[in-house]
């Protein structure tokens, strides 16, 4: 298996590199951000565009409803059967995104053992607060370090999957793992901008439509980008508001994946302004050592 990875902070210029990189190196894009696979969550997930879709096929986008539970033992099936049929067409597949649980369980082979009868597991779980489902891990030995513990839909999946995750101490054979590096300032600059066309691009229509269709399910969307708009929508805060919560949110998920990725040593780091060309030709050299 070849596989490339491409990983690194939101708002750091991954998708635009990763286009580049696949048209030089005949690849496919598979999505490794797990706010994407959610159909319906479009501008303020900052989605491909359909003329960036048209030009490199990507996938898992759009693949699952948005309050679909959906864990990394999924994803990762699913991943694999992707780099199969990928590899099948004699592509490069391409992983891209800044979920590190999810990427990590790809390329370092997680073990999950899947619950019996995971919907009914969730329908519980979903309705428990986060100090049970907390203290739920807590009591069944699990290593609640392995996972956000004050994100309830990520305990929710910790304890679907029973808590057991065993990796490899080294990447698969035939993994590159290219990090893409970015001043704190340049990307909080990025960050801000980004938000601005959000909202210019309809970010506030398409969170009143999702309201509308979902209902109270819409408050189940654990999403930055839309769970910000609670007060705003019932007249208690204002759109500048808003706006600021996304973006100190954005940042605040920013800084989490820094300190993700920088404990990993298998990532091969180039900075953001690196000529793609150079990155190109790195990426060949590592494939052929």
């Amino acid at each position: 298996m070849s596989l490339l990875t491409v990983v690194g902070e939101t708002g750091s210029g991954k998708s635009s590199l990763v286009l580049e990189i696949a048209k030089r190196l005949n690849g496919e894009i598979i999505n490794a951000d797990s706010t994407t696979f959610r159909r319906g969550l479009d501008i303020g997930t900052a989605k491909p565009s359909p003329e960036e879709r048209e030009q490199i096929r990507h996938h898992l986008i759009d693949i699952i409803e948005p309050t679909t539970v959906f864990t990394v033992y999924d994803y990762k099936r699913l991943v694999l059967e992707t780099i199969n049929k990928i590899e099948k067409r004699h592509k490069l597949p391409i992983l891209v995104g800044g979920s590190g649980l999810y990427i990590n369980s790809v390329i370092y082979d997680y073990n999950f053992v899947e619950h019996f009868n995971r919907q009914s597991l969730y329908q519980k779980l979903n309705g428990m607060s986060l100090k049970e489902l907390q203290d739920m891990i807590i009591t069944k030995g699990y290593d609640i370090s392995k996972v956000d513990p004050l994100n309830s839909r990520r305990l929710v999946s910790f304890i679907l999957n029973k808590g057991q995750i065993t990796t490899r101490s080294k990447l698969l054979p035939g993994v590159v793992v290219i990090g893409l590096a970015i001043p704190r300032i340049q990307l909080q600059q990025r960050v801000i901008e980004r938000v601005d066309t959000m909202l210019q691009n309809g970010l506030e229509d398409e969170v009143k439509q999702l309201k509308s269709k979902l209902g109270l399910a819409f408050n189940q969307i654990n999403v930055i980008g839309y769970k910000e708009w609670d007060q705003y929508l019932i007249g208690k805060e204002t759109k500048s508001e808003v706006r600021s919560k996304i973006i100190n949110h954005t940042l605040q998920l920013a800084k989490k994946q820094r300190t993700w990725f920088k404990q990993n040593n298998d990532i091969i780091w180039v900075n953001y302004n690196t000529q793609v060309d150079s990155i190109v030709e790195l990426i060949t050299t590592a494939f052929s050592n």
